[in-house]
C-alpha cells in the first residue's frame, strides 16, 4: 500500500505540472493556430468559457451527488473527462491531417563528434 504522504505528494505534483502546463497552453495554442488577428477577443471568449464552467462545476457537481449518488457523480466526471481527452485527439489528428501541427520528432543527432 502507498502511504498517504506519497499520495498527497503524487497529487500534489501532478496538479502543479498540470496547472503550469496550463498556463503556458492557454497563451501560446491559439496564437499557434489562429494567429494573432483577434487574438485578444478570441482568448477573452476562452477565459469567460473556461470561468463560468469552473463557476458552475462544484455546484453541479454536488447536485449529482445529492440527486443520485458519489459513485455515479465519478463516473460522471471520468466520462466528462474521457470525452474530453477524446476530443483532444480528434483535434489533434484532425490538425496534423491539415498540416497544422508538425509531428513529433526524435532528439535532433549531434553535429559535432563524441569526445
Amino acid at each position: 500500500p502507498v502511504a498517504p504522504l506519497a499520495r498527497a505528494f503524487g497529487f500534489a505534483a501532478i496538479l502543479g505540472a498540470g496547472a503550469g502546463l496550463s498556463s503556458i497552453v492557454r497563451g501560446a495554442v491559439p496564437v499557434a493556430l489562429f494567429g494573432v488577428q483577434g487574438l485578444g477577443a478570441r482568448l477573452g471568449r476562452l477565459a469567460g468559457i473556461r470561468n463560468l464552467l469552473g463557476a458552475a462545476a462544484p455546484f453541479l457537481f454536488a447536485l449529482m451527488v445529492a440527486q443520485a449518488s458519489m459513485p455515479l457523480a465519478l463516473a460522471a466526471m471520468l466520462a466528462l473527462a474521457g470525452a474530453g481527452l477524446g476530443a483532444l485527439i480528434a483535434l489533434h489528428r484532425a490538425l496534423r491531417r491539415v498540416g497544422a501541427v508538425p509531428p513529433l520528432r526524435t532528439a535532433p543527432t549531434p553535429t559535432h563528434p563524441a569526445r
